[in-house]
């Protein structure tokens, strides 16, 4: 079975890093691997695509899954147990990142030369935080699959009865719709000659990233979110955290723009929830529309089209240098996971520093349903941040 992929997903999307996350629990048990396994199989028969590889069909990037095989046949190309690797208290992230690195799937581009599938599971061990036990990596491709994808996966993997039949088949008719919600001239200035000079430069010349992560200070983000629901003045009801902490970021970094991935399903008609697949954008927000969470509030609660810029992008020159951040925020999509009745411990993206290109932070849950960021400065120390954000304690001593 052949796949045609969305445009972007046969271009960008092959340049990008896989989505990966690294979960541990304390303990161990001699039911696990079989657990995992059992798991694997599951979403592997309600979605065959996942153990689909990338091929040239006529001069085009298509996915190809093999109908003829069963689950059970594919499992050992997909599900891995390194028995040697361990995570240990030694390792910083970036070490860790690099260690990992052989368990985690590729690019697109690297995929399509070495025939590997877009999906792969690896349990190995960890000694961090004074305790013991097991690992998992759970990584996929970003040709076929989003952050909304990825989670939606994950967090059935955790919890079989989550598991569902995801629909691989591209709805090219609601992808065309994206530039109107969106509006034309954000849409088209995120794939500018300017915007992509902008990127290379930073990636090759910048400074080498500085990076962190921490727990959002719930209390400091409360107190700023209760002031605002009292002040009679205020436009809406209420501001949310996200609203507060993406704020925050975009001043504490002193962004010309902000990148914010919004997910657009069941937003733009013929995107539903159980579409896989590259079905998320980003908004371009500037100081207006960003330098306080009521400016977030009110472009995340206009209907229809969404011009946060009001047409007024930097111009060819600022765009060459100006300074451009990204967040994302995964936080809603994330569960506390337990695998064979071990309890988890940490939940972690993965991100290989060197790719970093601006600053990014990425709203994630770390544990105990506690929302965290994980912050990569690029152009602003890491200091700097930490003093105008409202955040608290490390995640974890040793990886940070």
């Amino acid at each position: 079975m052949r796949i045609k992929l969305l445009k972007f997903e046969k271009t960008e999307m092959m340049r990008e890093n896989s989505i990966t996350k690294v979960c541990f629990f304390e303990g161990n048990n001699d039911k696990v691997y079989a657990d995992v396994k059992e798991r694997v199989l599951k979403l592997l028969e309600l979605n065959p695509w996942l153990a689909s590889r990338l091929i040239k069909a006529n001069k085009e990037v298509m996915m190809e899954f093999d109908e003829t095989k069963t689950p059970v046949e594919l499992i050992d190309q997909i599900l891995f147990q390194d028995n040697e690797m361990c995570i240990d208290e030694s390792m910083e992230y970036a070490q860790m990142q690099k260690a990992i690195e052989k368990h985690v799937v590729s690019t697109g581009n690297k995929l399509l030369k070495t025939g590997d599938f877009v999906f792969r599971v690896t349990l190995i061990s960890h000694e961090i935080n004074n305790t013991s036990g097991l690992a998992l990596i759970f990584s996929l491709s970003h040709v076929p699959a989003d952050g909304y994808t990825y989670y939606k996966l994950l967090n059935a993997f955790f919890d079989p009865a989550q598991m569902t039949a995801m629909n691989y088949t591209r709805n090219f008719e609601a992808v065309g719709k994206i530039e109107a919600f969106i509006g034309k001239t954000n849409y088209r200035f995120t794939s500018s000659a300017p915007m992509i000079v902008n990127v290379l430069k930073n990636l090759l010349f910048g400074k080498k990233v500085e990076y962190f992560s921490r727990f959002v200070d719930e209390e400091k983000v409360g107190t700023i979110k209760d002031a605002y629901a009292a002040d009679e003045k205020s436009e809406f009801p209420f501001i949310s955290t996200n609203d507060v902490i993406t704020s925050s970021h975009c001043n504490a970094t002193s962004s010309r723009l902000c990148l914010s991935a919004i997910n657009l399903r069941n937003r733009i008609e013929g995107m539903g929830s159980e579409d896989a697949g590259n079905y998320e954008f980003v908004l371009l927000l500037d100081q207006k529309h960003a330098g306080t969470s009521e400016a977030i509030r009110r472009t995340l609660s206009s209907k229809g089209q969404f011009e946060p810029n009001d047409g007024k992008l930097p111009g060819v020159l600022e765009a060459l240098k100006c300074n451009i951040t990204l967040v994302t925020n995964a936080s809603s999509f994330i569960e506390d996971y337990k695998l064979s009745e071990l309890k988890q411990i940490l939940h972690l993206p993965i991100f290989n520093p060197k790719s970093i290109f601006c600053d990014f932070a990425a709203i994630y849950k770390a544990k105990d349903g506690r929302r965290a960021i994980m912050f990569f400065g690029k152009k602003t120390s890491v200091t700097h941040y930490l003093a105008n954000t409202e955040l608290g304690e490390t995640v974890c001593e040793s990886l940070f």
